[in-house]
């Protein structure tokens, strides 16, 4: 039995955000299907809080026009 903080690992978590050029979607064996949802729709979908943060940080940065100088 593990004691408190002793083989405790912390695993990174990573999120992507990409946009198609074309809006087009083609999935894989994994996936049977996919929706477009606006922001709203999206944060009531997620059910992980990580998710939910990585999703917040991406619209502030939309927002504030910060991904422009990225991409």
């Amino acid at each position: 039995m593990a004691r408190a903080g002793y083989q405790v690992l912390v695993i990174p978590e990573y999120a992507f955000a990409v946009m198609p050029e074309d809006g087009a979607v083609r999935l894989t064996r994994e996936h049977s299907e996919f929706e477009w949802l606006d922001y709203e729709g999206a944060m009531k979908r997620l059910k992980y809080d990580s998710n939910r943060t990585a999703l917040w940080e991406l619209d502030s940065k939309i927002r504030l026009g910060i991904l422009k100088q990225i991409v």
